[in-house]
C-alpha cells in the first residue's frame, strides 16, 4: 500500500464523516443520546465496518505484511495481526486509543473490546447483517461513532506505517477531531504553509518526525499557520 491507496480509503472515510455531520442536525452528539438507534445509524455502521475490514486487509497485505496467499483472513485474524504489528513497531496498545468527536464531551475507544470477544460495534454490524429486525436496537449512535472512529484510527496508523509518505492525508474530517494515545495526539488537523493548507497531521507517540508535510511545504504541524 502507498499513499495513493491510503487516500482512496481516506476519501471513503470523509464521506462517512460527512454523514455524521449531517446526522448532528437530528441527533445531538451527547452522552445521553449514545443509545439512540435508527435506520440511518444502521447504514453508517454497515458502511464503516465493511470499510474497516477492507482497510485492514490492504494494510495487512502491504504495510503490516503477513496476509499473503489466495484466501483472505477473517476479520478477527486481520485485527490480531494488525494489533500485533502496531505493538511491536511502536509499542502502541490499540485498546488505549481514543477518538474525539465534534460536540461529544467524552472520547470513545473503538478498538477496546470491553471484555467481549469482539468489538461492540463489530458485534452490532454482524447482528444487523444477519437479523436487522431483531437487532435494530444495536444500531446506536455509540456503535456508529465507534465504527467510524475505528476507521479513522486504522487509517491514521496506516499512514504512520508508510516508509516514505511523500505527502499527507487531506481534506480533514469535520466530526472526527483527534485520535489520541494516552494523552498524546496521534492524528489531528493541522495547518501548513501552502495548498491544501490543512492536513491530517500524524505522528508517533515515540517520535516527532514521522509525519511529513507535502513536498514544498513547511511548517506542518499542530499550531502552524499559513
Amino acid at each position: 500500500m502507498n499513499l495513493s491507496d491510503l487516500r482512496a480509503h481516506w476519501d471513503y472515510f470523509l464521506a462517512l464523516d460527512e454523514d455524521l455531520r449531517i446526522l448532528r442536525r437530528y441527533i445531538a452528539f451527547h452522552e445521553d443520546n449514545l443509545e439512540t438507534f435508527s435506520l440511518e445509524l444502521h447504514r453508517i455502521i454497515q458502511m464503516a465496518a465493511l470499510e474497516v475490514e477492507a482497510v485492514l486487509l490492504s494494510l495487512c497485505r502491504g504495510i503490516f505484511g503477513g496476509c499473503g496467499g489466495k484466501r483472505s483472513p477473517s476479520f478477527t485474524q486481520l485485527d490480531l495481526r494488525s494489533k500485533g504489528f502496531i505493538r511491536q513497531k511502536w509499542g502502541i496498545e490499540v485498546e488505549d486509543l481514543e477518538v474525539h468527536f465534534l460536540g461529544l464531551g467524552v472520547p470513545l475507544k473503538p478498538l477496546d473490546p470491553q471484555g467481549q470477544s469482539v468489538y461492540p460495534w463489530w458485534d452490532a454490524y454482524t447482528s444487523l447483517k444477519h437479523g436487522r429486525t431483531q437487532a435494530l436496537k444495536k444500531a446506536t449512535l455509540r456503535h456508529a461513532l465507534m465504527a467510524v472512529g475505528a476507521l479513522a484510527t486504522w487509517l491514521t496508523l496506516g499512514f504512520l506505517g508508510l516508509p516514505e509518505p511523500g505527502g499527507n492525508l487531506h481534506p480533514v474530517p469535520e466530526v472526527v477531531r483527534r485520535v489520541v494515545y494516552r494523552g498524546y495526539s496521534l492524528g489531528e488537523p493541522a495547518h501548513v504553509f501552502g495548498p491544501p493548507y490543512e492536513v491530517w497531521y500524524v505522528e508517533s507517540p515515540n517520535a516527532h518526525t514521522l509525519s511529513r508535510p507535502d513536498p514544498g511545504q513547511s511548517g506542518a504541524g499542530p499550531g502552524a499557520g499559513p
